[in-house]
């Protein structure tokens, strides 16, 4: 609370000793003296300075750069409403007063008509000081009308452009199911201009037993004021849409939603379930055994006998027994005595430490008179185990298996990233549009610090499943583009600052980029709002970098060293080379800026903003340390441990 009021002291006290630059435009000294006097008895202070002439004014404009012009309607060869001109085209958002010692009635109009914020007459110049503070209030008023005019253009290009380019559909509707606002990929999908689609009923816009589960689902959702997804065929594609209410003063006001062209996803679905289908197939038609088991546990999570899944027609040739008969059953029921008991125990090491078991024995039954020699592979899946009993002379066909497998698995894990970079989206989205219900700045400002973090974490997956690369993240270019967005999302700052770089070319797996990522998040947007307070110019570095232990290399003992041996000529005794422990290298991310600094006091341990907590919890996530300094700036250091990764 005492730092609060000295800051506020400070900030009073700096505005009291800024003077104004008042610009007089007149040529009898006397007067303009008169007008200084008039000002500074009602408490302004200021700074003048006197035109006498056209050119004078010019010079004036454009190196004095007044914060009010007080101008004499005539002088020679010049006048107030030619001297309002040049204002308005070199300072328009400068106060212009016209101070005269006669006007008439409809010069005074005309000179508020051109634009001029006030007039008076020299022999009433008491009401001078209200005069300007009015008419500089007024301007500042209309500067920041015109920034937040700016700024509300800007935004709404922004979220344009955002939706004109990104693949989901956005739309509301009113409360008769009309489409008030559409994203501009509708024109596309139905082949129309937003003009011909916007205030249509949906019978209008699409094929009637469409439009009619379309109003029906819609009137449900204002209905019952819940969220609902549907899945819709539209001219032989496939979209999902999730529609939910927007509920004002307690009442569902506009339906919202979003749709999403899922049909290359439906169709990646289909094509997954067939190959689940041929691979079924194949396994029954292969001469290789193929078994899945599920594990029993008792009370203590121990395995104590496995259930028959699923077999194949190898394994029941194998066997001798019906591949639908045997589900269900349990090992030792298929496997008595102790042939079973050694079947059990070898699954069972499998199942509980969760590592592939490889074997190779030799089996002969009515089925094979003649001892055949099996590669038996016992590995974990998805909570169960699979027993893949295989001739060693199909081991080459059993590898080409292994690798489509892995390839599968890549695709899919390529679209989980993606699917989880666009559902992180589509949850920024609905937080803007929360956002625009809202006229609380404070929870406008709580939504977009959300939507920051949001984003960070989805373009860790977009990066890598753009890549290609699924092991791990370029920090450098993607410290890069995460700043660049910071920046983009803070341009409403009259003079947002520079970011300076010093990145290593570092590479980090998922779970240390993620942290990281959002530190840097919260420490860069913490300088821009705090560093740099009124918009001043600043800069701040970002810093990636190696930095080695301080461990010493121990010398090497000698008690007799020939010139070859245990010593360097001109350097003393020699050293053995460090261990790789002691050599392991840490990385250090830095944030500084040359901003306002700390307040005075400022103990990290005692703050409680949100921000502050996440920084703290990830960097012991990362098992890192974190340092804070104010000095000439702020500067906060992580250290963490070396990248690992398998």
């Amino acid at each position: 609370m005492k730092q609060a009021k000295t800051k506020k002291a400070s900030k009073a006290s700096a505005e009291k000793e800024k003077k104004l630059r008042v610009l007089i435009l007149e040529d009898n000294p006397a007067d303009a003296e008169l007008m200084e006097r008039q000002l500074k008895k009602a408490g302004i202070g200021l700074i003048s300075q006197r035109a006498d002439s056209r050119s004078g004014f010019l010079k004036a404009l454009q190196a004095f750069k007044p914060d009010v012009i007080l101008a004499d309607y005539k002088l020679p060869k010049f006048n107030a409403l030619q001297a309002l001109q040049l204002s308005k085209k070199m300072a328009p958002l400068t106060p212009f007063i016209v101070v005269t010692g006669s006007i008439s009635e409809e010069v005074a109009v005309e000179c508020i008509k051109q634009g001029a914020d006030d007039y008076l007459l020299k022999d009433r110049l008491a009401r001078l000081a209200e005069a300007v503070r009015h008419s500089l209030a007024n301007r500042f008023l209309q500067q920041e009308k015109i920034a937040a005019e700016a700024a509300l253009r800007e935004t709404n290009e922004i979220f344009r452009l955002f939706l004109k380019h990104n693949p989901i559909y956005v739309f509301i509707k009113d409360e008769n199911i009309r489409p008030i606002y559409l994203s501009e990929n509708y024109e596309k999908m139905l082949g129309r201009p937003l003009a011909g689609i916007l205030g249509k009923n949906m019978n209008e816009l699409f094929p009637s037993e469409l439009s009619r589960t379309m109003i029906e689902d819609d009137k449900r959702i204002l209905r019952e004021g819940k969220p609902l997804e549907f899945i819709e065929k539209l001219n032989g594609r496939t979209y999902s849409t999730m529609k939910f209410p927007i509920i004002i003063d307690g009442k569902a006001k506009y339906l919202a939603g979003y749709t999403t062209d899922i049909t290359e996803s439906k169709q990646a679905e289909e094509a997954l379930r067939q190959s689940r289908e041929q691979f079924r197939i194949a396994q029954d038609m292969s001469p290789d055994g193929f078994t899945i088991l599920q594990p029993v546990r008792d009370a203590q999570e121990r395995v104590v006998d496995f259930i028959w899944v699923y077999e194949n027609a190898a394994v029941a040739r194998l066997n001798g027994t019906d591949p639908e008969a045997v589900l269900g059953k349990r090992l030792l029921e298929l496997f008595p005595g102790h042939r079973g008991t050694s079947i059990l125990r070898a699954y069972q090491k499998v199942a509980e430490s969760g590592e592939t078991c490889i074997v190779e024995a030799d089996y002969s039954g009515e089925s094979m008179p003649k001892p055949t020699s099996f590669r038996i592979v016992v590995v974990p899946m998805a909570g169960n185990i699979a027993i893949l009993a295989q001739d060693i002379t199909q081991r080459k066909h059993a590898e080409e298996q292994i690798r489509a497998s892995l390839l599968e698995k890549e695709v899919l894990l390529k679209e989980i990233h993606h699917r989880v970079k666009n559902n992180l989206q589509v949850i920024s989205g609905l937080l803007t549009l929360q956002a625009a219900q809202i006229n609380d700045e404070r929870l406008q400002g709580v939504l977009r610090e959300s939507q920051s973090r949001i984003w960070t974490m989805a373009l860790i997956h977009q990066t890598l499943y753009q890549t290609g690369n699924l092991a791990d993240i370029d920090m450098a270019d993607y410290i890069r583009a995460l700043s660049g967005n910071l920046l983009s999302s803070h341009a409403q700052v009259a003079m947002p600052p520079t970011i300076i770089f010093n990145l290593l070319p570092l590479r980090l797996v998922i779970d240390k980029a993620i942290p990281l990522a959002l530190i840097i998040n919260e420490l860069v947007t913490n300088a821009m709002k705090h560093a740099f307070p009124d918009g001043q110019p600043g800069e701040i570095r970002i810093a990636l970098q190696e930095r080695r232990g301080t461990a010493r290399c121990a010398p090497l003992k000698n008690t007799d060293p020939t010139p070859n041996e245990g010593t360097v000529p001109g350097r003393g005794t020699a050293r053995r080379a460090p261990t790789d422990e002691e050599n392991a290298p840490t990385y250090e991310l830095t944030v500084a800026d040359n901003g306002v600094g700390l307040p005075a006091g400022f103990d990290p341990k005692n703050q409680k903003s949100l921000g502050l907590q996440l920084v703290t919890m990830l960097t012991r996530q990362l098992g890192g340390k974190l340092t804070i300094e104010s000095k000439g700036g702020t500067s906060i250091a992580i250290t963490f441990n070396r990248n690992e990764k398998n």
